[in-house]
Order: C-alpha cells, then structure tokens, then sequence
C-alpha cells in the first residue's frame, strides 16, 4: 500500500513539473498529504541542501546569466566569517579532545557532527548561489537561499525603482497594510503592484498588496531587467 500511495505521489510531482510548477513545492505538496506541512518543508531541507552544494561545487548554476539577479552580497562576509569560525573552533576543540583523552567513540561522534554542521553551512551559502532571483516573461521568482521562495506573476508588477529600506526578517513575506516586504538583507527595490492580483507565499494567500519591497544586490540592473523584458509583452497587449 505504501509503494503504490508513493508511487502516486511521485506521478503527482512530475505532472505539476510539467505544469511549470517547481519541483521542490511540488514534493512539498504531496509530502504535506501524509503530514504537517511544515514538517514535510523540513523534511525536503536536507536533500535541497545537498543538491545545491552539489550544484555550486560543480559550477552548475545560473551565474550572471541574464534574467537572474543575485541578493546575497549583504550576507556573504557574515556567512565566511560563519563558515570560518566552525571550521576552527572544530579542528581546535577535537585537537583538545583527542589531546587529553585519546581516540574514543563520543569524540569522533561529535566531529561527525561537525562536519555535518558544516555540510549545512556551506549549503545554505551555496544556495543563495545556485538560486538566485529569476525574471521570466510570466513570473519574477524571488528567492532565500532554499529556504523560501516568493513568486510575483508579471501582471502584478505595475513599475519598479531602486530604494533602499531598512532589514526585515529574511524569508519571510512580511505583510503591513498594503505592503509586503522579502528580503535578504535591506531591501534594494521596490516593486508597485496591482492589489487585484492575488499573490500567495507557500501555497497561502497574501494580500491584497500594492507595493512589494524586495532586495537585489543590483538593483539599477534588476530595475532594468524587468522594465524591459516587459515592453515587448506589454506592446503585444496593446
């Protein structure tokens, strides 16, 4: 029974993949039939983790490529200063350890755990690499590393400019009166929307918003990206 309701599953995934709905909310989705939602979203951390790792040590990612823009420039000197100080405070405390008491079990247990620690880390920072910001021609994907996603159909998107704001907390769609923050740092760019169109975050309904505050680490570039990718379509419905 197990094999068939996961067979299922896997069938239901790949028909919303072919629908243009991303995999990983695909996944989540079927996973949230058999428990909690955010249980089933943690469950999916871990090998998003590693695929994006894997993808970022293997230089399988976007880049500079047009239509993706990066966010990650506020966050980057925290997360190696981060990285760095686990790396030497592990090697230094099991050097101490192996010092005093030898090769024992609990101590090579603790340094996997270490190491998987650090796994993490470089993940989430690989992550925010290999998953930037994305305009396509119906939609604008704004991303937090693997642990959010935020999408904006074009239709929405009445005109942009750069400005700065203060940091929210980042990924997270932060909801006051009629605006919305998502961010990654300060916010770089702020997006006027049409509050008739309905945006959800995670599957639930946010909203009504008529302005979306957003960061971009170039955000004349992003500004630029998404005005002109929109001319064409918008001439088209004129």
């Amino acid at each position: 029974m197990k094999k068939i309701r996961t067979a299922v599953a896997v069938r239901d995934v790949r028909r919303e993949r072919a629908r243009g709905v991303d995999g990983w909310l695909a996944a989540e989705r079927r996973l949230g039939e058999m428990m909690p939602r955010r249980v089933a979203r943690i469950v999916l951390y871990e090998p998003r983790v590693l695929v994006c790792l894997a993808r970022w040590v293997l230089r399988r990612h976007p880049g500079g490529t047009p239509g993706h823009f990066r966010y990650n420039r506020e966050k980057k000197p925290l997360v190696i200063v981060f990285i760095a100080l686990l790396v030497f405070e592990s090697l230094g405390m099991h050097a101490v350890l192996l010092a005093i008491f030898g090769s024992r079990w609990w101590i090579w247990a603790l340094f996997d755990l270490d190491v998987y620690a650090m796994l993490w880390a470089f993940g989430f920072y690989g992550s925010m690499v290999v998953l930037p910001h994305r305009i396509t021609d119906t939609e604008l994907r704004l991303r937090y590393a693997y642990l959010a996603e935020f999408v904006v159909p074009r239709e929405a998107i009445l005109s942009a400019r750069p400005n700065r704001r203060p940091e929210a907390k980042p990924g997270r769609v932060i909801v006051d009166g009629d605006e919305a923050t998502f961010c990654c740092g300060e916010t770089t760019v702020t997006l006027e929307l049409d509050p008739a169109v309905e945006l959800s975050f995670r599957d639930k309904p946010v909203g009504p918003v008529g302005r979306l505050h957003m960061t971009a680490d170039d955000p004349h570039a992003f500004v630029t990206a998404l005005t002109d990718s929109a001319r064409p379509r918008r001439s088209q419905a004129v």
